[in-house]
C-alpha cells in the first residue's frame, strides 16, 4: 500500500459524479492511505453515499484533522469519527433527523 502526503482536499461545490459501483471507494483510499490530512472539504458536492467508518479511519489515522465539511448527513452516524477527531476545530454538514 502507498502512503499519500495528501494534507488538504478541498473539493467544495465541486460537480464530480461517481460511477455508481465506486460510491465513496475514493474515500476508503484517503482513509486508508494518508496519516497527514488537515483538511477534508467535499460539502455541497454529490459525494454523498460514504461510509461512515470510512470517516472514522482518517479521524483515527490522521491525528493532525482540523477541519471536516461534508455532505449533509445523520450527526448520529458520526460519534465515531468525533471519539477520534480529537485536534477538529471545524465541522460542518451533520443534521439531526426529527
Amino acid at each position: 500500500m502507498e502512503e499519500w502526503d495528501l494534507r488538504t482536499l478541498f473539493l467544495e461545490e465541486s460537480s464530480i459524479i461517481e460511477k455508481e459501483d465506486e460510491w465513496g471507494e475514493w474515500l476508503h483510499e484517503l482513509a486508508t492511505s494518508n496519516t497527514v490530512l488537515e483538511t477534508l472539504n467535499f460539502y455541497m458536492t454529490d459525494l454523498g453515499r460514504i461510509r461512515f467508518e470510512d470517516l472514522e479511519l482518517i479521524a483515527r489515522n490522521c491525528p493532525s484533522l482540523t477541519t471536516v465539511k461534508i455532505s449533509d448527513c445523520e450527526i448520529l452516524d458520526l460519534l465515531g469519527f468525533f471519539r477520534h477527531a480529537t485536534a477538529l476545530e471545524e465541522f460542518c454538514g451533520g443534521s439531526f433527523d426529527d
